[in-house]
């Protein structure tokens, strides 16, 4: 397998988690007459949209960064490329969750479990990363692996975040969408390796 074709798979798995995310923003049928409050109060699914999809679209420009700098690939990669967009496809069903249930009793728990799969999101990505750092034979000759071994911490940032968003959600899930969103815009930086000059 080359890593063109990996990387057209995974665009079309990221492409179908963004799709999925609209079909949780569902207008609830009632009053024409009450249509403005009723969208109105559709915006926590409006929020739990956007923080979704700024963050699996800036997860596929970043996963399309690291792969514009990859020569080769091997099976172990691929598994977790693989398990990266499973964890990616899953995102839309913690985000129709949050979405409803975040003006409810359920919040709490909507918002941990939003948190805990974002966690989940940054760990399979960073694995992914990671892997490739570590086996320089796998990076184009014009990138150095020491490099990219430096810029591992850029991903730890991304995972305390997650962290304090799940600390975060027993007292305001509404915080825990600010939190996932703005990592999201963070990474939306290039902090992956430069060429050698």
């Amino acid at each position: 397998m080359t890593a063109g074709r990996l990387e057209a798979f995974s665009d079309g798995v990221f492409a179908i988690a963004v799709t999925l995310l609209i079909l949780n923003v569902q207008l609830p049928g009632g009053e024409p007459s009450r249509l403005a409050q009723d969208l109105i109060r559709l915006w926590p699914k409006y929020a739990t949209y956007a923080a979704s999809f700024i963050t699996i679209g800036i997860m596929w420009l970043n996963h399309h960064s690291l792969f514009s700098r990859v020569a080769g690939i091997d099976r172990p990669l691929v598994l977790l490329n693989l398990l990266l967009l499973m964890i990616v496809a899953f995102v839309p069903f913690p985000t129709e969750v949050l979405g409803t249930h975040l003006s409810d009793a359920g919040a709490h728990t909507a918002a941990l479990f939003y948190a805990l799969c974002a966690i989940a999101v940054a760990v399979s990505f960073s694995a992914v990363y990671l892997y490739v750092a570590l086996h320089p034979q796998l990076i184009e000759s014009r990138f150095s692996g020491t490099d990219f071994m430096a810029a591992v911490p850029w991903f730890s940032l991304g995972l305390a975040a997650y962290a304090v968003a799940a600390i975060a959600s027993f007292f305001s899930p509404v915080l825990v969408i600010a939190i996932v969103a703005g990592t999201a815009i963070y990474y939306a930086y290039d902090h992956l390796p430069a060429p050698n000059r």
